[in-house]
């Protein structure tokens, strides 16, 4: 009979035991598993929203504030800009591309922005239907919206005011001409359109209010490419110094943003170190307790003619299958649990969150966890082969 098949029959002895192990250990993988892979995606999401656009130039205030306004849509803007003042800064030589924003409708929640089709091609999105907006008021629609919301080619909506569901609706109502591939970045929960489909609603809207001021085009934000490193370096500096409005730079305001976000994927990575190291310490009083109770087998066994060194292994096995099979259940819960969580979060759907990758930090989990399981045996099993056979049977008898 090999090593294996007597670990096993052994564990299979001890099946209530080793049952709690595997679980423990499974639920350990399982913590880490969900850590490494929600932090991956939110990773992978950041990068691919801040592809190509090294300045974000808006109405003073908060940098951070800023770029999560105009990069990710989930603040308020800081404020709006002359359209004059966005003009003047898009005519700087340093300046190789600027895609401007106007925000403040919505439909049903998700953000009306205005903008020019370079936008599209900054996510490199293609179209899945239709074309792009070619006068006012039509709108092209991301993936996630237009199945939220219905949209296809054709159909119209009216926008809210604000940049959150239940504002008040405007008289102009939008056509969709286009709807576009998912991404799996932002855009696919905006609908585009034009700036001056924006301006013009806002224009109007002040008409009604009876202003008797005409209030000059405005702006939300410019999304800035420029022509080389030295020019993101000396762009903010020009810009915060000479005007009226902010350059902020979307990498430091970020790695602010990732080291708050990092805090709490210690705590989590914490955590399930901490289960990782009980499930280890299950494995070994598990096996050292069975010792006790085992001796009269074990000498048994080495009456036979089991080895010291066959016995050895086989308590190293049982701890290496225990460790084997609870990170194995607990990889597939994990992803089984990221897909839970998937479900029920929009935002994650949104952004092509999928439970069906596997990242690399799972091998270095995986390969962990059995080598603690392994090391866990190690006291055990050098007791085991350390045991004195003949005082077993005087003892025994």
């Amino acid at each position: 009979m090999n090593i294996l098949t007597l670990s096993l029959k052994s564990l299979r002895h001890r099946s209530f035991h080793t049952l709690l192990c595997v679980l423990m250990t499974a639920f350990s993988v399982m913590a880490g598993v969900l850590v490494i892979l929600t932090a991956d995606h939110m990773k992978n999401r950041i990068a691919r929203d801040t592809a190509g656009v090294d300045l974000v130039i808006g109405a003073r205030g908060s940098p951070l504030q800023l770029i999560l306004s105009s990069l990710y849509h989930v603040d308020i803007p800081t404020g709006n800009m002359a359209q004059a003042d966005a003009d003047a800064i898009a005519n700087n030589r340093d300046i190789a591309q600027v895609i401007p924003l106007a925000l403040g409708d919505n439909v049903e929640g998700f953000r009306i922005v205005g903008t020019n089709p370079n936008y599209i091609a900054l996510y490199k999105a293609t179209y899945d239907q239709g074309r792009a907006w070619t006068k006012p008021f039509e709108a092209v629609a991301g993936a996630y919206a237009a199945q939220s919301l219905h949209l296809k080619p054709g159909s119209e909506f009216e926008g809210s005011h604000g940049l959150g569901a239940g504002g008040h609706h405007h008289a102009d109502k939008y056509k969709i001409t286009g709807v576009l591939k998912p991404t799996g970045t932002i855009i696919d929960r905006l609908v585009l359109t034009s700036v001056e489909s924006v301006q013009d609603i806002h224009h109007e809207g002040k008409h009604e209010d009876h202003d008797e001021h005409a209030k000059a085009p405005e702006i939300t934000a410019l999304l800035v490419e420029a022509k080389n490193p030295r020019a993101v370096i000396n762009l903010p500096r020009m810009i915060n110094r000479d005007t009226q409005v902010m350059a902020a730079s979307p990498a430091m305001e970020l790695t602010r943003l990732t080291a708050m976000m990092g805090i709490s994927s210690k705590l989590l990575i914490g955590a399930a170190i901490v289960l990782m190291v009980m499930a280890a310490l299950s494995i070994f009083s598990g096996l050292a307790s069975s010792l006790e109770s085992r001796s009269d087998d074990l000498a048994v066994m080495r009456l036979l003619g089991m080895s010291r060194k066959r016995l050895f292994s086989m308590i190293v096995a049982e701890a290496g299958v225990t460790a084997l099979l609870g990170a194995l259940m607990g990889l597939i819960a994990g992803h089984l649990l990221f897909a839970a969580v998937i479900a029920v979060i929009e935002p994650l759907q949104a952004s092509g969150a999928s439970a069906l990758v596997f990242r690399p930090g799972e091998v270095i989990l995986f390969v962990t966890v059995v080598a603690a399981g392994l090391l866990a045996a190690l006291i055990p099993a050098l007791r085991a082969y350390r045991t004195d056979v003949s005082g077993l049977l005087r003892g025994s008898s």
